[in-house]
């Protein structure tokens, strides 16, 4: 059974990074009424997205265009490539922020109680 993740906070270059796509991309997303913003951007201010949102997001667009004539194994090949790619960015963003703990320093911790 798949981790329901609750996301990251990212700007919209950083979610372009995640989903493979262009900044231009997120800001055609955006201008979906249903497209999730976190903070919308404004006077100078960057927009922040959540990306477990995101992903709810994109997976509801790609359900609403999958259809009967074949095309439905492809889209759900993406949609579990996006899921994949995302959760990964998001281990790596986490990293660079640094607030993963190593399995290492976990263990060493716990040995020491």
């Amino acid at each position: 059974m798949p981790v329901k993740s609750n996301g990251i906070t990212v700007n919209q270059i950083q979610l372009a990074e995640m989903f493979g796509v262009t900044s231009q991309t997120i800001r055609e997303w955006k201008k979906k009424p249903s497209f999730p913003i976190l903070e919308d951007g404004i006077k100078g201010k960057q927009t922040i997205y959540n990306t477990a949102e995101i992903v709810a997001w994109r997976h509801e667009q790609i359900l609403l265009t999958v259809n009967t004539d074949g095309k439905t194994d492809m889209l759900a090949i993406r949609l579990r490539r996006e899921t994949a790619m995302t959760e990964l960015t998001e281990i790596e963003l986490v990293e660079k922020r640094n607030e993963l703990v190593p399995i290492k320093v976990v263990a060493a911790a716990i040995a020491h109680e």
